[in-house]
């Protein structure tokens, strides 16, 4: 059985959110699967999270998820990443953007979550977020965190 893998981008500007899925999207070779928790008629025959998806999620009153799946993931151009399943949560008014996967195919887990860590390092100097961190799922528990910013977690040592 493979372990989880998950990556949060906790509180992300509402006027990044949509760049920051865009970029995420370039990342990838193909994307899939849209779903949305609550029932809104933008996202059906969606097959990626669109500018007026986006906004529906920033103007639903509550909480909200919406889902895709990305295949084919690119970090740094140094690892790819076969499923990514990518959800974006609002709650309040806050916004997060996770990253789940698996160890499947016999990666190596610390070198893809100092990777990612990196990356997201680097989409840091164009998106405005609160936090970041990854880990075995579910990476809010500290003590199966590879990293958290830029410090690395007990998993990552």
């Amino acid at each position: 059985m493979s372990d989880i893998y998950e990556v949060v981008i906790q509180g992300v500007l509402e006027d990044d959110l949509f760049t920051l899925l865009k970029i995420l999207e370039s990342d990838a070779k193909m994307v899939s699967g849209v779903s949305v928790s609550e029932d809104v008629d933008l996202s059906k025959g969606k097959t990626c999270i669109d500018k007026s998806l986006v906004g529906m999620i920033v103007a639903y009153d509550g909480s909200i998820c919406v889902s895709e799946k990305i295949y084919g993931f690119n970090i740094l151009e140094l690892i790819e990443l076969q499923e990514v399943f990518v959800r974006v949560l609002k709650y309040e008014d806050y916004f997060d953007v996770e990253l789940s996967f698996s160890d499947s195919n016999e990666i190596d887990i610390a070198n893809v979550m100092r990777n990612i860590q990196q990356y997201i390092i680097g989409l840091s100097k164009n998106i405005t977020f609160e936090e970041f961190y990854g880990g075995m799922e579910p990476a809010a528990d500290f003590e199966t965190r590879y990293f958290t910013n830029k410090t690395l977690g007990p998993l990552g040592l």
